[in-house]
């Protein structure tokens, strides 16, 4: 029998004891609350926040006048946007939430309230828009580390 395998064999059992279920190490004490996500969980989305933040993205846009966007305004009578503009509107949403709007969902999305609504229902049925599987976050971390 080679060295290795006696020595494989020998510290397995040492090994295995380090360990409690398998993988979580045995200096991690359980008090440490332990996070599926990138940050602790985030605070239930609050629609006002959401309108905030789909507002001055669409005022970042080079045709819309910030003075003008309400809730009730219409991107394509109110505004004048053709189909291209409402796609990079999309696309500029998309990556204010890290999120995918369908093309189906894209086209029925014409007032800003609508894009609200929207984004506001997308959230809560993802539940927390900081949500990054395979990363742990121990409290007192800034920063996450793949889970093992």
């Amino acid at each position: 029998m080679s060295s290795r395998l006696l020595i494989g064999r020998l510290l397995r059992p040492a090994i295995a004891s380090l360990t409690t279920a398998g993988r979580r190490p045995l200096h991690c004490p359980t008090a440490i609350q332990r996070f599926p996500s990138y940050g602790p969980p985030k605070e239930p989305v609050v629609p006002k926040d959401i309108e905030f933040r789909v507002l001055n993205s669409l005022a970042k846009h080079d045709k819309i006048d910030a003075n003008s966007l309400t809730l009730s305004t219409h991107l394509t009578q109110d505004l004048g946007l053709d189909s291209l503009d409402i796609v990079e509107l999309v696309v500029e949403l998309e990556d204010e939430f890290a999120l995918e709007i369908p093309d189906a969902d894209a086209e029925r999305l014409l007032t800003v309230q609508s894009l609200v609504d929207w984004v506001v229902q997308y959230l809560e049925a993802k539940g927390h828009y900081n949500q990054r599987p395979g990363i742990e976050f121990l409290e007192g971390m800034t920063r996450g580390r793949p889970m093992n």
